[in-house]
């Protein structure tokens, strides 16, 4: 597992745009290793479930954590009253549900953006826990962090020609670093990112392209994956004189409280909870009329 311990100098970051017509870059790529929809048994995240993670018709990204609440990019999130649409499974005609997104809001200053559905999924569609250790700076993330060096999941827009809401490839790469002061998409901050072509240990390494924006990235923890950036912009890193790709993204650790809160806020109680509630209040209605009969 690399992990990059050599002077590094921030120099560009830009934006994003929706309509792109790039690709995420993954080193080897193949639509059976790569894309989720492609449902073969060589998939990459084939061990791991991927039902929270949906898409627009328009190709804006939406990454559950909770039943009726996602993350997005704040610079590239779905619109009001856009349409989410998730998959239970990796199967393209497997079962599907959408849902609407009618409200949200940006965190912070970060280019995080946190939205709500106007009902809940069902139960067999999965929302993804988040990290919740925060990284002050670049000395706290060599400390080393949590995350320092580990291997993570990339997800964006497939090479593959696959109709927008099944258009989602999953890639690979180290959490080299974190870039300080990053500015793009109308953003200033500190992000969390990996470097392209730094070295070739990394199977599928991964380089984020126009439209990825808002995607999530992801730790694989055991046959779980804990959410742990948002994919936010591309620049450029120089090492040693020698100039590099990187990708970058919204850390989440730094920013759980606002996003528990925001779910907690939001929460919308279980359908039996509702059955229940429903029962008890009639049941209570029916014993009230018992003991005061109605007189004429």
């Amino acid at each position: 597992m690399r992990k990059l311990t050599v002077p590094f100098l921030f120099t560009v970051g830009w934006l994003f745009s929706a309509v792109s017509a790039h690709a995420i870059i993954i080193a080897g790529f193949t639509s059976a290793t790569n894309d989720r929809f492609a449902d073969d048994g060589s998939f990459i995240g084939s061990v791991f479930d991927w039902s929270g993670v949906g898409l627009t018709s328009g190709g804006q990204w939406g990454t559950l954590v909770s039943n009726n609440v996602f993350l997005s990019a704040n610079h590239l999130h779905p619109s009001l009253n856009s349409s989410l649409t998730f998959y239970s499974s990796n199967d393209s005609s497997g079962a599907s549900q959408s849902r609407t997104v009618v409200g949200g809001q940006r965190i912070g200053t970060s280019d995080l953006w946190i939205g709500v559905l106007n009902s809940p999924v069902s139960p067999s569609f999965t929302s993804y826990s988040f990290i919740s250790n925060d990284i002050a700076d670049s000395a706290a993330f060599n400390a080393p962090s949590p995350v320092r060096g580990l291997v993570a999941y990339v997800v964006g827009k497939s090479p593959t020609a696959w109709s927008t809401t099944l258009d989602m490839a999953v890639g690979r790469n180290v959490l080299d670093l974190w870039a300080e002061d990053s500015q793009a998409g109308g953003t200033t901050g500190d992000a969390l990112a990996s470097l392209e072509g730094y070295t070739t240990d990394v199977a599928y390494e991964t380089l984020l392209q126009g439209g990825d924006s808002g995607a999530p990235l992801f730790i694989g923890n055991g046959s779980s994956l804990l959410l742990t950036g948002i994919n936010w912009w591309v620049g450029k890193g120089t090492i040693n004189a020698v100039e590099y790709d990187i990708s970058g993204y919204s850390y989440i650790g730094n920013y759980d409280v606002e996003i528990s809160t925001f779910i907690n806020a939001n929460a919308v109680p279980e359908p039996s909870s509702f059955a229940l509630i429903t029962s008890l209040i009639a049941l209570a209605g029916a014993g009230r009329r018992r003991r005061h009969p109605a007189t004429r």
